[in-house]
């Protein structure tokens, strides 16, 4: 779980700091609860700990909801970088690079990822909240906590 938290934050933080631009799929305004590696594995020792069994679907997600553009924004903020003008790519070569993501089997890029985009990853927080106790971190406060290595790039 680990590797892919990285290789997401690794995904992000290259889109975050392309020199002049940022590009956005579509408006850039995909809905995301993102949830810090550290809080999300306090929930899964805390369900592993828990007697009894847990008879629920905990939906396990970030406090706030925020856009595509805003997690690249505050990654960029982040790392440091000066700010740049946001550039929107038309949905349809998001889907024809989709599409050739599925034939070249070319990484995070394939038409599973593309109908994910287009569908809001959002939760009601409140239900796993209550059910552990545990209050995640927002996007901001988890880039705070982590340090700024050349690995974050």
């Amino acid at each position: 779980m680990r590797a892919v938290a990285m290789a997401v934050h690794h995904y992000l933080g290259l889109l975050a700091t392309l020199p002049y631009f940022i590009p956005l799929i579509g408006d850039g305004l995909q809905q995301f609860q993102p949830i810090h590696i550290e809080d999300l594995a306090k929930v899964i020792i805390h369900c592993v700990e828990r007697k009894g069994k847990i008879c629920r679907l905990l939906k396990i997600v970030g406090p706030d909801i925020v856009t595509m553009k805003d997690i690249l924004i505050g990654f960029r903020r982040w790392l440091g970088v000066e700010p740049a003008r946001l550039i929107k790519i038309p949905l349809i070569f998001i889907k024809i690079a989709s599409k050739l993501g599925d034939f070249f089997k070319i990484g995070p890029i394939n038409s599973t990822s593309y109908n994910m985009l287009l569908q809001p990853n959002i939760a009601n927080k409140n239900d796993f909240i209550d059910f552990t106790s545990i209050i995640p971190r927002n996007l901001q406060q988890g880039l705070t906590t982590e340090p700024l290595t050349v690995q974050s790039i």
